[in-house]
């Protein structure tokens, strides 16, 4: 297993004060890339591994639309989204799976209940329990689910990291940020590779000025249908949506931008 990043990788980024004292502070890591991928800034060890997670969906997108999935350009921001469970986010992720004749039972990703209280609210008074559809990454699964029909490839192993569609996704993550010397297992029971935060950022440079029909269809569906990349309201949605630059969140602080 590949050494993880620790305190010594990284440098104070944020001071809280309350009444001119200092009640927290946050540290972390950060890297500013110009448009020929050089540094330009650097915060602690950029050089540092992470665990990316979610950050990584757009790129996993990518593999998905090249193991042959076919996505409207709603459906692929879905596919890159940690969205919040809403009802319209619920029915987009249905519409993948039905358009190649799956449903939510085929979904190996958790069931939950929306991370949008209003729909979470809405849910419960209607008598409605949780599903995978509500679940984070279910636009990321069933993206991976309708790659795997269109190979002919078996859907009950499609989270297998040796699954064609897996192996996919990989490459691109490969392609764009850099090697993967290890591969854990995300929350949602997908493939979650480590990489260095400088490569990160390198696979977001390529993503915002790549010339592949694949890559331009990800930035594109991200910056045409920002709700479902997150949800109205959200800081990563609001990002998109007001600057145009593609922004994904990742678990535990990781943001790609």
């Amino acid at each position: 297993m590949a050494s993880a990043i620790d305190i010594t990788h990284c440098t104070e980024l944020l001071r809280v004060t309350r009444n001119s004292v200092v009640e927290s502070r946050h540290y972390g890591a950060a890297v500013v890339l110009d448009a020929s991928g050089e540094i330009l800034e650097a915060l602690g060890d950029p050089q540092a591994l992470i665990f990316p997670r979610s950050a990584l969906k757009p790129f996993q997108a990518i593999g998905s639309l090249r193991a042959g999935a076919v996505l409207s350009s709603a459906q692929l921001a879905l596919a890159c989204a940690s969205h919040l469970g809403t009802a319209r986010h619920q029915q987009l992720a249905h519409s993948v799976l039905a358009s190649v004749n799956l449903d939510e039972d085929h979904l190996q990703c958790p069931a939950s209940w929306p991370g949008d209280s209003a729909a979470r609210t809405e849910m419960i008074i209607g008598g409605h329990s949780q599903n995978k559809l509500a679940f984070n990454c279910s636009g990321k699964h069933a993206a991976f689910l309708a790659a795997a029909v269109s190979r002919g490839e078996p859907v009950e192993t499609y989270l297998n990291p040796e699954h064609p569609v897996q192996q996919c996704a990989l490459e691109a993550i490969e392609e764009f940020c850099g090697p993967v010397t290890f591969v854990g297992v995300d929350g949602c029971g997908a493939p979650a590779p480590q990489i260095s935060l400088h490569s990160l950022a390198k696979g977001f440079k390529n993503l915002s000025t790549g010339s592949d029909q694949h890559v331009r269809a990800v930035a594109h569906a991200m910056r045409e249908h920002p709700w479902a990349v997150r949800g109205p309201g959200s800081p990563n949605t609001i990002v998109n949506e007001s600057t145009g630059i593609i922004a994904k969140l990742g678990a535990e602080g990781v943001l790609g931008m």
